[in-house]
């Protein structure tokens, strides 16, 4: 009886194991695209972020709620070539505080 239960709990575990692996592996990073890249993410709270996002050849700040979105800047090609190619892609701190530092 004791052995039947370990063994029908092991299965279990093993079960729900595999299913995490299956869902954190294929949705935690979203559906790749060649279009849209959500360069970094910087949380306000749990219930805001602000994101550095790549669309097409447009990069934008945007403010992300449970809401809704909202853009808080589009950056003209000039202003993205400068930030992308001085800092590279992926430096949010630096580049959110430049943009918006002494505006905040």
């Amino acid at each position: 009886m004791i052995f039947q239960f370990v063994v029908s709990l092991g299965v279990l575990l093993a079960i729900l194991w595999i299913v995490y692996l299956i869902i954190n592996g294929k949705f935690s990073r979203g559906f790749p695209g060649k279009n849209i890249i959500i360069l970094e993410k910087k949380y306000l709270d749990k219930n805001s972020m602000i994101v550095l996002v790549r669309l097409m050849d447009d990069y934008y700040f945007l403010l992300v709620t449970q809401g809704g979105g909202t853009i808080i800047k589009k950056l003209d090609e000039l202003e993205a070539g400068k930030i992308m190619t001085q800092e590279g892609e992926g430096d949010f701190k630096r580049i959110f505080g430049r943009r918006f530092g002494r505006k905040l």
